[in-house]
């Protein structure tokens, strides 16, 4: 099924942004502070449902991206760029190891 016509079973696509990347040893702490205030930003836009950061191995982080539906996501990436507290978190990337894009086809998180 391409991915395009997908539909959840609620009627509703969810699209998920993946980001890859790489920080500078010892700036970790800053670039916690600095995602905060661009997850704040992209709230303000509208649209954002959830967003996950995962520290990988190797100085290697992937940050998640839920958005409502793909109008918002693609409001958000890569325009979010002008928004000065998503450059300011993007400056904390010493380098972009790759960018994907797809639906959410099933989640389930428990407890709270």
């Amino acid at each position: 099924m391409p991915v395009d016509s997908f539909r959840g079973h609620s009627g509703v696509v969810s699209w998920v942004d993946f980001v890859r990347f790489r920080v500078s040893p010892g700036r970790a702490e800053s670039l916690l502070s600095a995602r905060s205030g661009a997850i704040e930003a992209f709230r303000r836009r509208r649209g954002l449902r959830a967003a996950y950061l995962v520290k990988l191995e190797q100085g290697e982080w992937l940050d998640v991206f839920v958005w409502e539906g793909d109008e918002a996501a693609n409001d958000s990436f890569p325009t979010g760029a002008d928004l000065p507290e998503v450059v300011g978190y993007m400056d904390h990337m010493t380098e972009v190891l790759g960018e994907e894009r797809g639906i959410l086809v099933e989640g389930d998180i428990q407890g709270g």
